[in-house]
């Protein structure tokens, strides 16, 4: 299986995409907004709590954050606080990620993976409903009320799956950015910073900690890092469900797993539903998410 991709080149240069973001339009930017495609609208309205795999999210389960790393949080409660130090290892490689859509100056999450690659959502970089591309994308790790303690990083290219493109649903909300050199000693951002793991095909039972900037905890100036549990598949398993409230600005940010003593990437925040309160989803990261991953790093 060959895995079919669009990828769109910037247009401008380096300087004038820095120079572009201004600390008035960064603070003015908005959340970008995403609601489930049509399939998958379609998948939420026909879905039970134990269709296809999933469980009945109000049955008590134990949300366990990796040990020595983020505790554990007590039964039924979900885990979402602020990073306490998003410039140490892992968190540095979550930033984030600012861009033009449409007309209007929009933020995001993202999350580095490669020397010169981060992970976000396609949503982030392709506008389905207006066939909208992203501009003027602008990464900034560890971004904190403000500072930028590494410095910012430009978009060389980003890509997308096809089926993305051809409105296949959110099975591929998923998309790389390429970044150019940057940041505070003008350096590729994995050489700056080190870069996350990513792990796919796994059982879809997980726990994982959601990584960004949502809007509705952080007004997106604090990274929050919110643990939870697996809830349902939607889609014949191409997404997976958490507990969660990280809303708008969230976006793209990754879905942490611990596996052999490190935090890998298992996923990117796509959207949450109001027929699920208290969830959020991510594309499965099943055989084509890892040819696309490895695609877009090779």
């Amino acid at each position: 299986m060959a895995i079919e991709v669009k990828t769109v080149k910037a247009s401008k240069k380096v300087a004038d995409i820095r120079e572009y973001w201004t600390p008035e339009r960064i603070k003015a930017a908005k959340p970008v907004s995403h609601k489930p495609s049509e399939t998958t609208r379609k998948a939420i309205e026909d879905a039970s709590p134990d269709e296809t795999g999933g469980v009945d999210p109000s049955t008590p389960k134990r949300n366990k954050a990796p040990a020595g790393i983020l505790g554990t949080a007590p039964d039924l409660i979900l885990l979402s606080e602020p990073v306490p130090n998003p410039q140490q290892y892992p968190w540095c490689c979550v930033g984030k990620l600012l861009f033009t859509m449409n007309g209007e100056d929009c933020d995001a999450s993202a999350s580095v993976f490669g020397k010169n690659v981060i992970l976000t959502a396609a949503h982030c970089l392709h506008d389905l409903e207006d066939d909208a591309w992203a501009e003027n994308v602008i990464f900034i790790p560890a971004y904190t009320s403000g500072e930028e303690p590494f410095g910012r990083w430009t978009y060389g290219t980003y890509t997308v799956p096809q089926a993305w493109e051809d409105g296949q649903g959110d099975a591929y909300d998923y998309g790389t950015v390429t970044l150019r050199k940057g940041g505070n000693e003008n350096q590729s951002i994995g050489d700056a910073l080190g870069y996350l793991g990513y792990i796919t095909q796994l059982p879809a039972e997980q726990e994982w900690t959601d990584v960004g900037y949502p809007a509705n905890i952080s007004e997106g100036e604090i990274m929050i890092e919110e643990t939870g549990a697996f809830t349902r598949t939607l889609e014949h398993g191409t997404i997976v469900g958490k507990k969660g409230d990280m809303a708008e600005g969230a976006s793209g940010g990754p879905w942490l797993l611990p596996y052999e003593q490190s935090l890998r990437i298992n996923g990117a925040h796509s959207f949450g539903d109001d027929q699920f309160p208290g969830e959020v989803f991510s594309a499965y990261f099943g055989e084509e998410a890892a040819e696309f991953l490895y695609f877009t790093t090779s």
